[in-house]
């Protein structure tokens, strides 16, 4: 198992930060992992230039709602390259997710916690790339929403949790203006694989850090032939998440 997370990790490591072009940049997957009643789960994680809040509470010992909230303020420099000129690109991206979802439905061998959960996100994206030597500017605008579902497998030791996920997303844009140019757009649909390891800190065991690597696969695309959605991208999660346990009766 080991060595398996240790290629995929490797592999995720050189593939490209850009993603699925400018047009989709994936968030990555929430596991809750066996919680009880009255559990509240808060957390902050680090996804490449985008930050992430979340939160999970626990409604019954079996149902589950929660809520996310991205931000990804950047200013950052390109350098000249064999393709391009020296670059400065500015972002003020935005979003949020809600949902719901329900624990424990079953076992598979050692997974013994499946969790399937439904939600809507909904994206803000205004990138502005600049060239530094020729008067060129790339404006992007765009709002786009997901409808999804997910399917969680589960493995909960003392001192971790395991788990694969497997998200489905229907993928719609409302707004899709590049350099004043509207950009009529229909519906993409997402496959997003993602491999989850929490490690449990604290004598509770209730602080976690948490790590998440996997892809975003667009498995149908009705973009023009110049402006496409690239067919795969990488999701990576750096994050601490604590656990607010409920009171003993």
């Amino acid at each position: 198992m080991k060595n398996i997370l240790y290629f995929l990790f490797s592999l995720l490591s050189f593939i490209t930060l850009k993603g699925q072009s400018t047009y989709y940049e994936p968030i990555s997957s929430l596991i809750f992992a066996n919680a009880k009643k009255g559990t509240l789960d808060v957390g902050i994680n680090h996804e490449f230039k985008n930050t992430q809040l979340q939160s999970v509470y626990a409604l019954t010992d079996k149902y589950f709602v929660f809520g996310t909230f991205n931000i990804n303020y950047s200013n950052y420099k390109l350098g000249e390259s064999f393709l391009s000129s020296a670059r400065i690109v500015n972002t003020n991206n935005y979003g949020y997710s809600l949902g719901g979802g329900i624990q424990n439905l079953g076992k598979i061998g050692n997974f013994k916690n499946l969790e399937f959960l439904f939600g809507f996100e909904m994206q803000n994206v205004n990138k502005r790339d600049s060239s530094i030597k020729y008067t060129y500017e790339d404006l992007l605008l765009q709002n786009y929403y997901k409808i999804f579902t997910q399917l969680n497998i589960i493995k909960s030791r003392t001192n971790f949790d395991f788990g694969y996920s497997l998200k489905l997303s229907h993928l719609s844009y409302t707004k899709f203006i590049q350099n004043d140019i509207h950009i009529p757009i229909k519906s993409v649909f997402l496959i997003d694989p993602t491999l989850s390891l929490n490690f449990k800190m604290l004598p509770k065991k209730n602080l976690f850090l948490t790590t998440q690597f996997g892809f975003s696969i667009a498995t149908d695309e009705e973009l023009s032939d110049e402006d496409s959605i690239w067919p795969l991208s990488s999701i990576l999660k750096l994050g601490v998440q604590y656990r607010f346990l409920p009171k003993k009766n």
